[in-house]
């Protein structure tokens, strides 16, 4: 039954391991020539060989459903560590989603292929298969219990509506990132934006967005189920400031001093979130800044207390102040209930109850700072009481009053921007929220269309997606 996979194993097992690549880099580029978001691996033609041969026997053997590897190997208790399985006590429907979860795990990671080579995993795996063909036991290769294709629809509109979400909220971020860009610094009603523009204080095209991006799409990179990989997340933005991933065009042209710190930091601490710093004067908002996409993993937790521990943690990757990571949290519950369908007006409403009810998460200091958000108050402000400098309580308050005054995600990022001062952050924020709000279609399609990698942008939140899914009926229905 698998000879077209066992075929192989001749040629593979003379390969070199220094053969499996012919080209790799710390940071690739994309199709215009520009540093890519994510690194990339350029496979030899014996790996690309196998690879097409395990997707083409996935294809023409649809009924041992191998695009629902992740039940088979949960089933088979295979998932968490497929490397430290006993082979020889495998069937083969089993073997064959090690392989198949192998191909497409390169999709989420890239080299994620070439370490099971390098481990001599894929040849063990290989060996088994023919094992099994010589014994005859075609029966055992076909075991394992189907989903119905009724889970598989409904999981499959569940997961395509989460990765909408996904790309609303990243791509409303950058959008009102870029368009604060150009302006960042002037104070309010030296201008008035109407719509994406270059150049200005940044010197930098049109469409390009800034380090609030960058960081969100660095943590984007990071999300698993239930949160966020918190070593993966501290390697994510280290790559970034040193190495300028998850940049529009290969460098870093704007950073926060307390961010810059903090990571320049965790090559010192046992780990990320420990760098973060944690004076009354580190509270700027540049956490905030980046905090959206933990909102898709968090959608699974139905515990305030474990939500606002992932909150915490990675609020405390550049900023650790508890002010800080109170205003995260705020902004994350509120995002929350967006998420779940309310109206920005009734998500509002019940998040000053939720508080109410229960606000023993936050500390009594920080709750006072926090009473004109939670008392139900930002609506009623006028424009002057609304500041929109650097600091994480002001650009909460000013983010939230943009989408709860007006009506569409054009008007509530142009609000935010034409408040002056951090107006990257304000509008990067507040766009967050109006994207969630609004989806990608009340985006304005000029303002995607000028943005810088937006096509990658979108890429990577379908990845974020397919990594932080609760359980693995929902990562079968998305990949099938």
């Amino acid at each position: 039954m698998f000879e077209t996979l066992t075929a192989l194993l001749p040629m593979l097992e003379k390969t070199k391991p220094d053969q499996w690549i012919v080209a790799g880099s710390d940071n690739g580029t994309d199709g215009d020539g520009q540093p890519d978001l994510m690194p990339c691996y350029v496979y030899g033609p014996e790996a690309r060989q196998l690879m097409e041969a395990i997707g083409r026997f996935a294809h023409e053997h649809g009924e041992l459903k191998l695009y629902d590897y992740p039940r088979i190997l949960q089933e088979a208790g295979l998932w968490e560590s497929p490397d430290k399985a006993d082979v020889s006590t495998l069937d083969g429907r089993s073997v064959a989603a090690l392989l198949f979860r192998a191909v497409r795990a390169e999709r989420f990671c890239d080299g994620a292929f070439l370490s099971c080579l390098e481990r001599g995993l894929v040849i063990r795996w290989l060996q088994r298969l023919r094992d099994i063909d010589s014994a005859g036991d075609e029966a055992e290769a076909r075991t394992g219990i189907e989903a119905s294709t009724e889970d598989q629809a409904r999981l499959g509109a569940t997961l395509a509506s989460r990765t909408a979400m996904a790309q609303a909220v990243l791509l409303g971020l950058a959008c009102g990132d870029a368009l604060g860009v150009p302006v960042e610094f002037k104070p309010r009603g030296s201008f008035k934006l109407a719509g994406m523009q270059g150049w200005g204080t940044h010197h930098q095209p049109p469409g390009t967005w800034s380090d609030d991006t960058s960081l969100a799409l660095a943590l984007a990179a990071s999300l698993v189920p239930g949160g966020f990989d918190v070593r993966q997340a501290g390697r994510n933005f280290q790559d970034w400031l040193f190495k300028g991933r998850f940049t529009p065009f290969g460098t870093v042209f704007d950073a926060g001093a307390t961010t810059a710190n903090a990571i320049a930091r965790m090559r010192k601490v046992p780990s990320p979130d420990l760098a973060g710093g944690t004076g009354e004067y580190e509270n700027g908002n540049g956490s905030l800044m980046r905090i959206a996409p933990l909102a898709l993993p968090l959608l699974d937790v139905p515990e305030a207390a474990a939500r606002y521990e992932q909150v915490r943690k990675a609020s405390s990757l550049t900023h650790a102040h508890p002010l800080s990571c109170a205003c995260c949290f705020v902004f994350v519950e509120y995002l929350l209930l967006l998420a779940r369908g309310l109206a920005k007006e009734d998500a509002y409403r019940k998040l000053c109850v939720d508080f109410a009810r229960d606000g023993s998460l936050i500390a009594e200091a920080e709750a006072r700072k926090l009473a004109t958000v939670l008392k139900g108050r930002i609506p009623l402000l006028p424009r002057p009481a609304v500041q929109s400098g650097g600091y994480v309580l002001h650009t909460l308050e000013a983010s939230l009053w943009c989408l709860l005054t007006t009506e569409s995600y054009a008007d509530a990022v142009l609000k935010a921007v034409n408040l002056g001062g951090d107006t990257d952050t304000t509008g990067a924020v507040a766009g967050a929220l109006a994207g969630m709000c609004y989806g990608v279609e009340g985006i304005p399609s000029a303002w995607l269309g000028q943005l810088v990698k937006a096509k990658e942008i979108a890429r990577l939140a379908r990845k974020a997606t397919q990594a932080c899914l609760k359980d693995s009926k929902q990562q079968s229905a998305f990949l099938s």
